[in-house]
């Protein structure tokens, strides 16, 4: 009996003995931080939310569009004396704008200092010159088309602010141009007789044409002044004078104003708003076309 119970404890130590020894064993440390896997690359996805759309804001280019006609010689001289004067008289046209823009600017400027900076700012193209016959005499008509950039304008009256040189170079430009003009004019009345009585026939012309045209810039402003209401639209102003000689408008789009030669028709948010011997620019409003100013420039309105 003491055999079997001591064979018993020797099978029971046998079994024990190798899992105690394998438990007494020091572990191997681990890490608490799991090894670094290589993260997978994950694909950028659009964002749920839309975004808004870029756009290209850049500011639309303020232009003022002209055209000028002149009818010389059919000669070399005759197309180049054309082309002079066309460009002269895109100048004198575009004089006003160039006044109101170096207004604006701080920039005080003579009518004379406004066709010399118009010339020099203007981007000329010729849209027309062809022969035609006039008093039994070829001659060549050539109409040229002018385009003023006020931002161009703008930064040009900005830079001859500073270099007092760039005003200097265009009056010089400005001025050989017209002495050409006089010499062209003077070269053209010494032609043969049948070309120099189509140059008179035409500047007498040219006289009567500008008759005409004051004319109906007087007639124009009677009507404006004797027949424009408060809150007429533009187009019942020009149903009852005819197409304005001019146009202008302040920079915030609120006014616009009509010239009938001696006589402004200003609207206010697209309704007419008062009448304008003159226009008068007011630096706190950056504009001449506005209803303020001294009681003396303005006309009543009809009863």
């Amino acid at each position: 009996m003491a055999m079997r119970l001591g064979l018993r404890i020797l099978v029971v130590l046998t079994v024990l003995m190798p899992a105690m020894a394998w438990s007494d064993t020091t572990p191997t440390p681990i890490s608490s931080t799991p090894a670094a896997t290589p993260t997978p690359p994950v694909e950028t996805q659009a964002s749920s939310t839309p975004q808004p759309e870029i756009m290209d804001r850049h500011p639309v280019d303020r232009v003022v569009l002209l055209t000028a006609s002149a009818i010389c010689p059919d000669s070399d001289d005759g197309r180049k004396l054309c082309r002079q004067r066309t460009r002269l008289e895109l100048a004198a046209k575009a004089a006003s704008s160039v006044v109101e823009q170096a207004n604006r600017q701080g920039l005080p400027l003579t009518a004379e200092q406004g066709r010399i900076f118009a010339d020099a700012a203007l981007s000329r193209q010729t849209l027309s010159e062809e022969s035609i016959m006039q008093s039994g005499t070829k001659m060549v008509a050539l109409t040229m088309a002018g385009r003023l950039s006020l931002d161009r304008l703008q930064v040009m009256l900005q830079s001859a602010q500073k270099n007092l040189q760039l005003f200097s170079a265009a009056k010089t430009e400005y001025d050989r141009v017209q002495a050409e003009v006089a010499q062209l004019n003077a070269k053209a009345l010494q032609s043969p007789d049948s070309v120099r009585d189509a140059v008179r026939a035409r500047m007498a012309e040219a006289n009567e044409q500008k008759k005409e045209v004051l004319m109906d810039m007087l007639v124009a402003s009677n009507v404006v002044s004797e027949s424009v209401m408060p809150g007429m639209t533009p187009d019942d102003v020009e149903a009852l004078a005819g197409p304005p000689r001019s146009v202008t408008s302040d920079p915030s789009g609120m006014f616009l104003c009509f010239n009938y030669g001696r006589a402004w028709v200003v609207f206010e948010n697209g309704a007419a708003a008062c009448l304008r011997k003159r226009l008068e620019f007011r630096r706190n409003l950056g504009s001449s076309c506005h209803c303020s100013g001294s009681m003396q420039s303005f006309i009543d309105f009809a009863h």
